[in-house]
């Protein structure tokens, strides 16, 4: 299964998963890419232990490694962005600067000690950086756009330091003229040369203007592994059903 500089042989989970291998190297975005129901969402889930796996070797920044929990995932530098931001990945009730910061709170003072200026500092830059767009960093997240929500998202991942983004359906629930803000963001993302992006997306569009290389899933197999400049939409999809 894989993750490459990071990689990995023969992620199995009985039933859904059969013996993926693939790899993800620094600097770069790979996308996974199938039908509904394909395991694309699954492969994702495996490498961040959201869910079990039966077999399998994942290898981060040269090291074999067993992922027992999303716990342990982020403390490796793996972080998982869900699909549904608003269950998953945001506590909505709480401020940007909360959202933000949460992740990691030793880079504003500390649990049981906050320090504001800090932390204004902190949550200032990545809402400059990333162009998150908010009444203030003291605003609720539940009242901003979905691409601005998106971007809290990410920008937490930054700061607990991930290393791997496995994110999925990125600009799902963000509108047309916000997209190009996301992507941006991602970019942005591998600024850092030892970062890199697992991409799930049903947009397939998105998948050929954004990603290095491309995965293609059908039936929790690994089907096809494609080139930017080899890839279409029609060889994708052929691929990706029985024809």
């Amino acid at each position: 299964m894989p993750l490459s500089s990071n990689s990995s042989k023969g992620l199995t989970r009985q039933g859904v998963l059969e013996d993926i291998s693939f790899d993800v190297r620094a600097g770069e975005i790979v996308g996974l890419c199938g039908l509904a129901g394909s395991g694309r969402t699954e492969v994702l889930r495996a490498i961040a232990a959201a869910d079990p796996i039966d077999g399998g070797q994942i290898e981060l920044f040269g090291k074999t490694v067993s992922i027992r929990s999303p716990r342990h995932a982020k403390s490796l530098g793996v972080g998982l962005l869900s699909e549904d931001r608003k269950v998953d990945g945001l506590f909505l009730d709480q401020s940007v600067s909360f959202n933000v910061t949460i992740g990691k709170l030793s880079t504003v003072g500390g649990p049981r000690a906050i320090k504001k200026r800090k932390e204004n500092e902190l949550v200032g830059g990545y809402v400059r950086r990333l162009s998150i767009k908010t009444p203030s960093m003291n605003a609720d997240v539940r009242h901003l756009s979905g691409g601005n929500q998106q971007k809290c998202a990410i920008a937490r991942q930054l700061n607990a330091g991930t290393k791997i983004f496995l994110i999925d359906e990125p600009t799902r629930g963000v509108d047309v003229g916000a997209r190009h803000d996301i992507y941006e963001v991602l970019i942005d993302v591998l600024q850092s040369e030892d970062r890199a992006i697992l991409m799930v997306s049903s947009e397939l569009p998105e998948i050929l203007g954004m990603c290095d290389r491309i995965l293609v899933m059908r039936e929790g197999k690994l089907m096809a592994e494609l080139s930017r400049d080899g890839a279409t939409e029609e060889i994708i999809m052929k691929h990706a059903t029985r024809h």
